[in-house]
């Protein structure tokens, strides 16, 4: 089997659903610039976005759907009755400051 890790982007704050090749292990979390849309006048302006690195195997073509929800420090975890939360990172931006913490949300397992 042949690694190697992508960056995905997730959600600025809140849940997110994304389909992730297996085995779809996070490794990291972070930030990264993407550009603005707008068009302005002078330098270009970008906007802060939280990425998961993810460690991939790209010879296997099997995805499965994954939930991530961001929060922001002072922000509550809520999770639906029957779904558990794991820690997978955090993250603090060089350019702004913000922190955020990323959890996985899975279905409970009786």
């Amino acid at each position: 089997m042949r690694l190697t890790v992508i960056p995905v982007p997730l959600p600025p704050n809140g849940e997110g659903r994304v389909q992730l090749p297996l085995p779809g292990k996070v490794v990291h979390v972070g930030f990264q610039l993407q550009p603005r849309l707008l068009v302005q006048r002078g330098e270009p302006t970008f906007d802060e976005s939280p990425v998961a690195w993810v460690e991939i195997d790209p010879d296997d073509k099997t995805v499965r759907a994954r939930r991530f929800v961001v929060i922001l420090p002072d922000q509550a975890l809520k999770i639906a009755p029957g779904d558990d939360a794991k820690h997978v990172g955090s993250a603090i931006s060089g350019a702004s400051g913000t922190i955020v913490h990323v959890y996985e949300l899975t279905e409970k397992r009786s």
